[in-house]
């Protein structure tokens, strides 16, 4: 009873996509006709691709009396939070290191991973003042980071805890 939420893009797909990514690939056209109708809560522009979380997408999970998982920058959560006071802001940082090479690990421009060290940056000092809780993604060990999350999700909804 838990959705996780896609959100949409106009970036291609990665490799790491096909495992990890709650996303929707969309055309510049398609994600325009969501801008041009008022469709998207928040969305924001990342080295030069457009991220959005639609508001029917998360509705419905919402009707369902399903928790929702959404994966957003920092201020496209806060803005989420505002709309959705019951919203629970949980930001998993990573030292320095392991965030560069995870964008170098994409392939990006030296420019473009300086401009995303950047960001990570002022994102974490955000986080650090507006997030409901910070979790530190131990190089090596992300059952680590799941089970912290884990924890969080059930203090909050209890009737998620698994049984057995």
């Amino acid at each position: 009873n838990l959705a996780w939420v896609p959100t949409h893009t106009t970036r291609s797909v990665r490799n790491d996509d096909k495992v990890l990514s709650q996303r929707i690939f969309d055309t510049e056209t398609i994600f325009m006709r969501h801008v041009a109708r008022n469709e998207f809560i928040e969305m924001t522009k990342i080295a030069e691709h457009l991220y959005g979380l639609l508001r029917p997408d998360l509705e419905t999970a919402f009707h369902h009396n399903h928790p929702a998982i959404v994966e957003l920058s920092v201020d496209g959560a806060i803005k989420v939070a505002k709309e959705y006071p019951h919203s629970i802001l949980i930001f998993i940082q990573a030292d320095q290191k392991s965030r560069e090479d995870r964008i170098k690990h994409r392939n990006m421009a030296p420019v473009e991973i300086k401009e995303r060290m950047h960001q990570s940056a002022k994102e974490e000092a955000i986080a650090h003042k507006e997030y409901d809780f910070l979790i530190e993604n131990k190089e090596d060990h992300p059952e680590v980071t799941i089970d912290a999350v884990k924890k969080i999700i059930v203090e909050h909804f209890p009737e998620l805890k698994e049984k057995g």
